[in-house]
C-alpha cells in the first residue's frame, strides 16, 4: 500500500465532483478515501481550502481539475512545498494595493 493511496483517492474523488459539478458531504469524501470524517474536515479547512468550498450544507470543488496528481500530492503534503500558481493573478488585490501604496517611496512613480 502506497503512502499516497488515500491522497490519490481524494484527488480522484474531488476531480470527479468538479467535472460533474456535484456537491458532496464530508461523509462521502471519507467513504471514498478511507479517512475518518474528522480527518476530511481538517484537510478541507487546512490543505484544500483554495479548492473546496462550503455550499450550504455540502461542499463544492473548483480548481482541482487543473492540478496534476503530483501537484495535488504536494498541496496535501505536510511540507507544503511552494507550487507555481497557474491561475490568473489577483487583479483586484493588485489594483487596490497599487492605488493604496503608489504614493509611498518604495513604489516607483508611474510614467
Amino acid at each position: 500500500m502506497s503512502r499516497y493511496d488515500k491522497v490519490d483517492s481524494a484527488y480522484k474523488f474531488l476531480k470527479g465532483k468538479e467535472v460533474s459539478q456535484d456537491s458532496f458531504s464530508l461523509d462521502e469524501l471519507a467513504k471514498a478515501t478511507g479517512w475518518e470524517t474528522g480527518t476530511c474536515k481538517t484537510y478541507v479547512s487546512k490543505r484544500w481550502f483554495q479548492y473546496v468550498h462550503k455550499d450550504q450544507k455540502d461542499f463544492k470543488v473548483s480548481g482541482v481539475a487543473y492540478l496534476s496528481k503530483k501537484e495535488f500530492r504536494a498541496i496535501h503534503s505536510q511540507k507544503l512545498t511552494q507550487l507555481e500558481d497557474q491561475s490568473e493573478p489577483p487583479l483586484v488585490h493588485y489594483t487596490l494595493s497599487s492605488r493604496l501604496f503608489k504614493n509611498f517611496s518604495c513604489y516607483p512613480a508611474e510614467s
